[in-house]
């Protein structure tokens, strides 16, 4: 049963290399968090140092909500985590 939970819960960002500058659409699908808000965290990937962004995602009754993002300039990666969702990471690139 807790795996169908985990599994309920999920990140959507474009399934590519991401470029600098760049507006992407950022869902997020969890039915537990219908009509709420829910909080993205967004870094760089550097352990050292990481950068860090945030996204705001309202949650619909249907319990999915999408967001536009822009992609920071100046990050080689951007690793979306939230909730219980598996963490999605993409590389980035500079634009051009």
């Amino acid at each position: 049963m807790f795996a169908a939970a985990v599994a309920a819960q999920q990140i959507t960002v474009p399934n590519r290399t991401l470029y600098e500058g760049e507006v992407i659409d950022v869902a997020y699908e969890d039915p537990a968090m219908a009509n709420r808000f829910v909080t993205l965290r967004v870094d760089d990937g550097s352990l050292a140092n990481p950068q860090v962004d945030y996204v705001e995602i309202w949650v619909g009754a249907n319990g999915r909500g999408t967001k536009q993002y822009r992609v920071k300039p100046g990050w080689w990666a951007a690793q979306f985590n939230g909730g219980s969702a598996r963490q999605q990471t993409r590389a980035v690139l500079p634009a051009g």
